[in-house]
């Protein structure tokens, strides 16, 4: 992930799906990483999930690959089911594929969401994600504090006008990352991922039938 060495923060754009918007049923993501608004990419992402597991539950059990422009893989995101020691959902990050650098698990979704960065199950917690609002919901920019409670990084939802917001499940974040390390960045970058299929991936299938997550 040499790529994020020199950046001191990264646009990641969610590409419109013209099935989702024209039926019921989630599309496989796919996103863009950009050094800012008006670059060209320098990453891309897809997710491969089964059609199933998009329709039902397409915050949990995913899997996306990240690909240079040349389309060489050099990560791997993978949020897989609830385990004995994971009881909340987590993903594991593996930069470059195989090589697993951090876990990120959501550690409540009660009053006040969080989740935590950790190096590996045994590990203590690196860094806290603050979910925006509070006890009182909305808001839009999730704070990273480290151990001793100092913000570190911000990742922001950006709200990019009514149509996209209302009618398509495309999402679009900002991270600020600056003096952070590449490991780190990295991380981020796949919590961005996991916020987007956390709190914002809400297929009209899904509320047909009733499934909350």
């Amino acid at each position: 992930m040499d790529c994020l060495a020199n950046l001191d923060s990264i646009v990641v754009n969610q590409n419109i799906d013209a099935m989702e918007f024209f039926t019921s049923f989630s599309s496989n993501r796919k996103y863009s990483v950009r050094s800012n608004p008006k670059a060209d990419a320098i990453l891309y992402a897809v997710q491969d999930n089964k059609f199933a597991d998009r329709q039902i539950r397409p915050n949990y059990f995913f899997t996306i690959k990240v690909m240079t422009k040349g389309m060489t893989q050099v990560m791997h995101v993978d949020s897989p089911r609830p385990d004995a020691y994971f009881k909340q959902p987590r993903i594991e990050v593996y930069a470059p594929p195989g090589n697993m650098i951090g876990i990120v698990k959501l550690q409540s979704m009660a009053c006040p969401r969080t989740l935590h960065v950790l190096k590996n199950k045994d590990s203590e917690v690196e860094y806290v994600i603050n979910a925006p609002g509070g006890c009182c919901g909305g808001g839009s920019l999730y704070h990273v504090v480290d151990a001793k409670k100092k913000e570190v990084a911000q990742i922001e939802k950006i709200i990019t006008g009514a149509f996209k917001e209302m009618y398509t499940g495309a999402d679009d974040f900002k991270v600020n990352f600056k003096g952070l390390d590449n490991r780190t960045k990295t991380i981020l970058l796949g919590t961005v991922f996991f916020l987007d299929g956390l709190f914002y991936e809400r297929s009209r299938a899904r509320k047909v039938i009733g499934v909350v997550y």
